[in-house]
């Protein structure tokens, strides 16, 4: 069954010699958007997944010697890159395109102590290879999406900071081993939990403000890691994937009207709401707009009034002097847009 209920109908009212095409684009259309994790052995690649909440992805090694050459053709391919670009990594994005790629700069605390150095670094790697980079400290970022600072690690890393061994957090193993009031036992939980970056980090900040409480510091730890900015480019590639697949749908039914018997039923569906939030979703994402989308305010309308005026500053680019590709998916933004501004008058 289609998550779209319209779609079930028009399966049920098609000309027979065309059923089958058309289940298989409402099939295509419907099934969940698929995603790779790939990327060298030790990387990170689970804990990625972890720490951006994808569930069932699939994971690829590029660099196995028990495995054939890697094949990266998920809608979706999350490149995980650990510190530094090698020439493998390289190679496999090679493979991949840039629209359908996000490359993760994993363990970005092993770049440098500063994020603004970890910034350069993930901007330099897209200079390279050309598909967006964004830096992660994966293990924080999964740990902060999932739970907060508790209370017993609030007072250890507030006994902890009191301390002036200036070798506390230099290595895990010197951290481990240091003459402080805080157990081992509850130290080597903290170094497991929060991995010494998210120690240091804490401490850090609990000098700066010795009353700070559990909530803010987890606050602090989470923006440290990066992970929402990470999670925000990941869910941009992700939508884009399922709304072209959208408009591909769009394409298939334009031409199975254009050539069946059940041309009244298909033209009934693509005039309808759901056609129409399809096209506009196919339209944003379309290759042939990137630019022109990107320079626009990306907020939905609010009311008919905006809306229209939407669709009306769409109708005006499709009429320009602009090339088919980008014509084909204006109007279907104007479509969209035009729609909505019935829908809410």
């Amino acid at each position: 069954m289609s998550k779209f209920a319209e779609l079930d109908r028009l399966l049920e009212q098609a000309d027979p010699g065309i059923v089958d095409q058309l289940r298989a684009a409402v099939a295509e259309a419907d099934r969940p958007v698929s995603v790779q994790i790939a990327g060298r052995a030790g990387s990170g690649r689970s804990t990625v997944a972890r720490a951006l909440g994808v569930t069932d992805p699939e994971f690829v090694q590029i660099d196995s010697l028990d495995t054939p050459a890697a094949i990266l053709d998920a809608d979706v391919v999350i490149y995980v890159i650990a510190e530094r670009l090698q020439s493998a990594d390289r190679d496999a994005l090679a493979m991949v395109s840039p629209a359908n790629a996000v490359a993760v700069l994993n363990k970005a605390d092993a770049v440098s102590s500063h994020w603004s150095d970890v910034v350069v670094r993930a901007n330099d790697t897209m200079k390279i290879t050309g598909v967006q980079t964004v830096p992660l400290v994966a293990p924080i970022g999964g740990t902060t999406s999932m739970s907060t600072v508790g209370d017993q690690e609030l007072r250890d890393f507030r006994i902890l900071a009191a301390s002036d061994d200036p070798t506390l957090t230099l290595s895990p193993d010197l951290f481990a081993a240091a003459e402080v009031p805080v157990n081992t036992r509850d130290r080597l939980a903290l170094l497991s939990r929060w991995e010494l970056a998210g120690v240091t980090t804490a401490l850090d900040t609990m000098r700066r403000e010795p009353n700070i409480d559990a909530a803010r510091l987890t606050q602090i730890l989470h923006a440290f890691s990066g992970v929402d900015a990470a999670k925000t480019v990941v869910a941009a590639r992700v939508h884009r994937s399922a709304a072209l697949r959208g408009g591909a749908l769009l394409d298939t039914l334009e031409k199975l009207a254009a050539r069946s018997s059940s041309r009244d039923p298909i033209e009934q569906f693509l005039r309808g709401p759901t056609a129409a939030e399809l096209g506009l979703a196919a339209g944003l994402a379309s290759p042939a707009l990137v630019d022109v989308v990107a320079g626009r305010d990306a907020r939905q309308p609010v009311n008919a009034a905006e809306a229209l005026r939407l669709a009306e500053w769409w109708t005006r680019y499709a009429a320009s002097d602009v090339g088919a590709p980008s014509r084909r998916a204006a109007n279907r933004i104007r479509h969209g847009y035009s729609a909505r501004s019935v829908e809410r008058a």
